[in-house]
C-alpha cells in the first residue's frame, strides 16, 4: 500500500467515526418534537396535585392564623367551614375564602362541631383545639390537613 492509499483509508475512517452538524441536528428537532407533544400531557397530570397542595397550604395557614389570633387575643377562636360551598373563616372579622371550584372537602371531627353542612374547629387561648381533619381532593388527588387537639398544631400532609 502506497502513502496516497494510507492516508484516504485514514481520512475516510475518520468520517465514519463521527457525526455530521445535519444528523445532530436532526436528532435534536426530534427530541423537541417529542417535548413539545409530551410537556401537555405532563403538565396535565402535574397540575391537580399542585392545584389541591395550594389550596390545603393557604387553608393550613389560616387556621394557623385562628390558633396565633386565640392565644394573642387570649379568647376563643373557631374556623368555620362550609363544606358543601367548599369555603371557610375565622370567626370575629375574617374574610370568606373559597377553594377552587370543584375541589371537595371533607371533615372528621369531633361530632359537636358539625351542624348540617357546615363544621368548626375551635382554637383555645392556651393554643389547643377541639382538632379535626379535613381532607382536600381535586381530579383524583387527595391532600390531608390535619389540627391536633392536644398542641393546636396544623399540619399538611405530603
Amino acid at each position: 500500500m502506497s502513502g496516497a492509499e494510507g492516508k484516504g483509508l485514514a481520512r475516510s475512517a475518520r468520517r465514519q467515526a463521527g457525526f455530521t452538524l445535519v444528523e445532530l441536528l436532526a436528532v435534536l428537532a426530534i427530541i423537541g418534537l417529542l417535548l413539545a407533544v409530551a410537556m401537555p400531557a405532563l403538565l396535565a397530570t402535574a397540575r391537580p396535585a399542585a392545584e389541591v397542595k395550594a389550596a390545603a397550604l393557604a387553608l393550613a395557614a389560616e387556621l394557623r392564623a385562628a390558633r396565633g389570633a386565640a392565644v394573642a387575643s387570649e379568647r376563643e377562636t373557631s374556623v368555620t367551614l362550609d363544606i358543601a360551598a367548599g369555603t371557610y373563616a375565622i370567626t370575629h372579622g375574617g374574610a370568606t375564602q373559597s377553594l377552587p371550584q370543584a375541589m371537595g372537602l371533607r371533615f372528621r371531627g369531633p361530632a359537636n362541631e358539625v351542624k348540617g353542612g357546615t363544621a368548626t374547629i375551635r382554637f383555645f387561648p392556651d393554643g389547643s383545639s377541639t382538632g379535626g381533619e379535613l381532607r382536600l381532593s381535586y381530579e383524583g388527588r387527595e391532600q390531608r390537613v390535619a389540627v391536633h387537639w392536644l398542641s393546636g398544631r396544623v399540619t399538611v400532609d405530603d
